[in-house]
């Protein structure tokens, strides 16, 4: 049984998240939206973005990475609800490369959580190598 100090570690873990702002911005009812915040992948977001591309009945990996981003970001002043996976498709490349360079910021941050050396495997949030292929400049991005 974990003590109570490494439940409200891995409470305070699982609360980071990663702040940047968009250069053009994500439009959702005809509003501009660029403050935004990023959490770590969970399970569930996992999950349910796969329910929802499935839902639409068509499946690549640029949706489901873009569903995924659309369950983890959230923009200032916008219902998470809002966010679709479709608005992410939307971003211009140097939108996307924003957020990316936000997800690496909070894997590390991650990674290095209270001084503690967390696995690169275990940060990305899949056990594994990264399943949506090269990030910024490799021309499989979201939104390109």
């Amino acid at each position: 049984m974990a003590n109570i100090d490494d439940a409200q570690i891995v409470r305070e873990m699982r609360a980071l998240r990663e702040d940047g702002e968009l250069p053009g911005g994500v439009l959702i009812a005809g509003r501009v939206y660029r403050k935004f915040s990023l959490g770590l992948v969970t399970g569930n977001m996992s999950h349910e973005a796969a329910r929802e591309i499935n839902e639409d009945k068509e499946r690549s990996m640029s949706k489901a990475e873009a569903a995924m981003y659309a369950k983890r970001l959230r923009f200032a002043g916008l219902d998470p609800e809002s966010l679709t996976y479709q608005a992410i498709m939307e971003l211009p490349s140097i939108d996307m490369d924003e957020i990316y360079a936000a997800d690496e910021r909070l894997k590390e941050k991650y990674r290095t959580f209270r001084g503690r050396k967390v696995e690169a495997d275990a940060a990305d949030g899949r056990g594994g190598e990264s399943k949506s292929g090269p990030k910024p400049g490799g021309g499989t991005q979201a939104g390109t």
